[in-house]
């Protein structure tokens, strides 16, 4: 509990600084990832975010299982682009064809 209302403080200590983000500071302290889970937001933008952070922690693994729960619908243009250049980074080929013909095919896909 301590830990929480610590990292809370911080967090918004960091945001009134110029240049320097709370979510900095909740990824140092290791409480991302609770921070995010508890928010009441779309599963999709959870998934989106986790597989984020697998990727700078590099476990491509789970980042790929992550962003496979993102539904195109929830996507613009950049997340496609994100997501579409994380597969190809990775060779996921199977995985790039598939997000691109489900994008594609939702109302005011590309």
């Amino acid at each position: 509990m301590l830990i929480r209302v610590l990292g809370g403080f911080l967090m918004a200590l960091a945001d009134s600084v110029p240049g320097v983000s709370g979510g900095t500071v909740a990824f140092l302290m290791g409480i991302y990832d609770e921070f995010i889970n508890s928010l009441k937001v779309d599963e999709n933008w959870k998934s989106f975010v986790r597989g984020q952070i697998a990727v700078l922690n590099d476990d491509i693994d789970t980042a790929a299982k992550e962003f496979a729960k993102v539904h195109p619908d929830f996507m613009n243009v950049n997340d496609y682009l994100y997501l579409m250049s994380f597969y190809k980074k990775n060779d996921m080929l199977e995985d790039m064809d598939i997000l691109r013909g489900d994008f594609l095919a939702k109302v005011g896909g590309m």
